[in-house]
């Protein structure tokens, strides 16, 4: 069972990579104003609270260009907008942590929705799966040069928890970061690997099997031996 990707997010994590846009959050308060254009006056086209996650570039000194998890774009004020990698490390793997486990209680919950033939209560958390995609891609963006400067285990099983209770998932994402997070700190991540249940575990190792065959190109003799050597310290 694979589940729906939503169309409208416009941007995936290949342009963010590629381009000047990177994620970011509101700052700590009440809700902040998304304007139509860089300009107090122009009309709000969105409300966003704290809990938000937001897909941003710079427009000026003074704007940021915004798009939120649903596809709406417009102006915020840059004293109110935190980009990810300003957080602490702190902030930043409690965040990061709450990103996780709420992608695999999701996760968790649909596949007993499913098998209870609740195709209502399947649909709606298909639903709210699609919408934390894009908060869950952000968090992964900022989890790759975290692990790898502190090969922090505890965040990396967090991972692979929600990556194990979302076998379902069509998206390459989070098997694309389990071969950076392979490649860059390989002890580590046996550690964490042997931490999680079995049937858990070897849901990682075929999602990291399918990033190293997905990430590498075939084509290329170098890249091969990249992934044979990856692939064989993953199976070891």
């Amino acid at each position: 069972m694979r589940w729906l990707i939503l169309s409208s997010i416009l941007l995936n994590w290949e342009v963010v990579a590629q381009s000047d846009h990177f994620w970011a959050i509101p700052t700590q308060g009440a809700s902040r104003s998304v304007y139509r254009s860089a300009d107090t006056t122009s009309t709000v086209v969105a409300r966003i609270t704290s809990d938000d996650i937001l897909l941003v570039r710079s427009e000026n000194a003074t704007w940021y260009w915004v798009q939120d998890a649903n596809g709406r774009q417009g102006y915020m004020q840059r004293s109110i907008v935190r980009p990810l990698t300003e957080l602490d490390d702190e902030a930043a793997v409690r965040w990061m942590h709450k990103v996780f486990e709420e992608e695999e209680r999701l996760g968790r919950q649909i596949n007993e929705r499913f098998l209870a033939g609740d195709s209502l209560g399947t649909q709606a958390t298909g639903r709210a799966l699609n919408e934390h995609e894009y908060e869950r891609n952000a968090a992964l963006s900022l989890f790759t040069p975290y692990y790898c400067r502190t090969g922090d285990t505890a965040l990396l099983r967090s991972v692979m928890k929600s990556i194990a209770a979302n076998s379902g998932s069509a998206s390459e994402e989070p098997p694309y970061r389990l071969t950076l997070a392979l490649e860059c700190r390989p002890t580590e991540f046996k550690r964490a690997l042997s931490t999680i249940d079995s049937r858990d575990a070897g849901v990682v190792i075929e999602a990291a099997s399918n990033g190293l065959w997905l990430r590498f190109d075939e084509k290329d003799l170098e890249q091969v031996k990249q992934r044979e050597a990856l692939m064989k310290r993953l199976h070891e």
